[in-house]
């Protein structure tokens, strides 16, 4: 007995036109089994979806042989899809939580599916031409002829988006590499494109492309006088507005080709080109491009994280199409992965691999510029034995999905210190996955669920809200003063010690400063005048800027304490502080009697600077904390922990 898919129901799907309660009848084309669900291809007939994932135990109940499941006919009992809005990944993803297996042993569909990547958009037209709707998904007035035409690769583009070709301004001479214009085939048929533009499409033959060589990326310098590549897209950047000082705010579009080798570059379009270029480019569509020497430019290392030493600039020299000849499949993602315990401060995005130990609520936070913005912090933790929180904002922390016990991985997060701690921060070039199926993630997976050492010996590179609960790495003064690896951070190396406070110098204990951004403001005739701002205020504000001498049994240092952090010390606030000065000498000589030889907890940043041409390192006091032997023990014993493993 045969059965009849549910044709178009993955695009009836994904349109928001059916209700989780229809059991589809779809057919497995492919299974491979990942460390907490099961990555599966599956086809309705008409599209093709590869964003499947399902239970293992939803396998084992169908009685599917996952080592040979062959391509089974099945009915989804229960499902779930998410949009890419709601994943922080990307792009959608359907779920299956129960199905049965109505025909074992069916033979593959007949005629290749379109292959579908969850913009409904791209097949809305076809869709519609053959009379389907979401309630007769299951009519046979469809004609296979009239479907998008493929080329034979599998990430091939269907024919209602036509192969296109950017040129601007195209060379006075054809060179080897490069089509000249009477071998480019003009397709008179016109397509509807964003904004109201028409656009038309032009390409080469098979036969013309397969003639011309391409270079590899390797192999690209910008004395290559003229070249022609050919690269799969692996990552598309949305089209963005940045502010520059002498163009003012302009437009930019940027993706990621990788070539046969697996070597990666970042292409990026401007202005009135990048508008043209972002309906073109879709992730897993491959592209020719050719061009000269001179759109080849330096990357600058803090926004392209690809493994070629340049970048390419799409303009007048260059031209665009889309690649009919040839398959590039999608490498996998590779990651220059950091354990945890060896993140430091650094400009430089970084790609880390961790399991989600703790999802913590959403909060609210004031921001001066942006108003009122939604926060959530996740703590990521690995098998250096330490874990860092990754802070999501607005949109991004309220569509969190991602569940305790789940590894994940990015790819160009980026390192944010805050008083004294690291945390990690998405931008718009960062590539998180959940459950990526990667030899490291599943050894994680299984680090975490049988070996996770306990909290005492997990140590933590972020500022928790706990307080003196948390633990964090002890350091002392001599390795602060001495250790060489400091001198690689021009922003500083934050660390934890404990310290005796030895002496408080009561000169220019105070400062003037300006209400807005705490700087030190002038005394002027019309008030006070803060150069950081550029303005002129009646009043100030009275703040500290206390230095001190620390010690510990390694050795002592002279350190700087500002503003609040001096407060919380003292016990008591700047202004007051400063009218006991003038009021009563001898209550104000007390306050700091009671602090001297205390032991603190506190936690420092340090870096090196040059004065008159010597290098010194200075000190700045992040955060104090009472010593709690507890908390001190639970240290000592984390770090011994962390030098037997080493």
């Amino acid at each position: 007995m045969s059965y009849e898919l549910t044709k178009g129901f993955f695009f009836f799907c994904f349109d928001g036109q059916v209700e989780t309660s229809m059991q589809p009848v779809l057919q497995i084309i492919m299974m491979k089994s990942g460390p907490a669900n099961i990555r599966v291809k599956m086809t309705d007939g008409l599209l093709q979806y590869n964003g499947i994932l399902a239970s293992h135990e939803s396998v084992q109940n169908s009685g599917l042989d996952l080592n040979n499941p062959g391509t089974p006919i099945i009915r989804v009992n229960e499902w779930k899809y998410v949009s890419s809005q709601s994943t922080n990944l990307g792009k959608p993803y359907f779920k299956i939580e129960r199905f049965e297996i109505v025909q074992r042993f069916a033979p593959l569909i007949k005629d290749p599916p379109v292959i579908f990547n969850g913009e409904v958009d791209n097949v809305r037209a076809w869709i519609t031409s053959l009379g389907l709707t979401a309630s007769g998904m299951t009519a046979t007035n469809y004609d296979y002829a009239k479907r998008p035409k493929l080329m034979n690769e599998s990430n091939a583009i269907p024919d209602l988006t036509p192969p296109p070709v950017l040129n601007h301004k195209s060379p006075a001479k054809p060179f080897a590499g490069m089509p000249s214009r009477n071998s480019v085939a003009l397709n008179r048929q016109q397509f509807p494109t964003p904004n109201g533009m028409a656009g038309s499409s032009r390409t080469m033959s098979n036969s013309q492309q397969k003639d011309q060589p391409c270079a590899k990326f390797i192999m690209l310098t910008p004395f290559v006088n003229k070249f022609r590549i050919c690269g799969v897209c692996q990552f598309k950047e949305g089209m963005r507005d940045v502010n520059t000082a002498s163009r003012g705010t302009m437009k930019v579009l940027s993706f990621t080709l990788c070539d046969e080798d697996e070597h990666s570059m970042k292409v990026t379009a401007w202005n009135d080109l990048a508008v043209e270029t972002d309906p073109l480019i879709v992730e897993g569509h491959t592209y020719y491009i050719c061009a000269t020497g001179s759109a080849l430019r330096k990357k600058n290392e803090r926004f392209n994280t690809t493994d070629m030493d340049y970048e390419l600039v799409l303009g007048p020299t260059t031209e665009l199409y889309v690649c009919a000849d040839r398959t590039i499949p999608l490498p996998t993602l590779k990651l220059k992965r950091i354990p945890i315990a060896s993140l430091a401060p650094s400009d430089k995005p970084v790609d880390v691999i961790g399991v989600v130990d703790k999802v913590n609520d959403i909060t609210t936070v004031i921001s001066k510029t942006k108003g009122e913005l939604k926060k959530r912090e996740i703590e990521l933790i690995d098998d250096s034995n330490a874990k860092i929180n990754l802070t999501l904002w607005a949109e991004k922390a309220e569509e969190w999905h991602v569940g305790e016990g789940e590894v994940i991985s990015i790819k160009s997060a980026l390192i944010r210190e805050f008083m004294g701690g690291l945390s990690l921060s998405l931008s718009s070039q960062s590539r998180p996955e959940v459950m990526p199926n990667t030899e490291e993630a599943v050894r994680l997976h299984a680090w975490y669920r049988d070996n996770k050492p306990s909290g005492m010996h997990i140590a933590s590179m972020s500022i928790q809200n706990s307080g003196s609960n948390s633990v964090e790495e002890i350091r002392t003064l001599e390795w602060a003063e001495t250790h060489t690896c400091i001198d690689d951070y021009p922003n500083g190396v934050s660390f934890t010690a404990r310290v005796v406070i030895e002496e408080v110098r009561r000169e220019n204990l105070f400062y003037q400063a300006c209400i807005t951004c705490n700087k030190k403001v002038t005394q002027v005739d019309l008030g006070w005048h803060c150069d950081k701002c550029s303005t002129t205020m009646t009043d100030c504000e009275t703040r500290y800027m206390m230095n001190m001498k620390i010690s510990d049994f390694t050795g002592a240092v002279y350190t700087t304490v500002f503003g609040q952090t001096a407060a919380d010390l003292l016990g008591i606030g700047a202004p007051e502080l400063s009218r006991m000065a003038e009021d009563n000498f001898e209550a104000y000589n007390e306050i700091f009697k009671q602090i001297q030889f205390a032991n603190v907890f506190i936690r420092l940043k340090v870096r090196t600077e040059y004065y008159n041409d010597q290098k010194r390192r200075k000190f700045t006091v992040v955060a104090f904390k009472d010593v709690n032997p507890e908390v001190f023990n639970a240290g000592l014993d984390a770090t011994l922990f962390a030098l037997e493993n080493l």
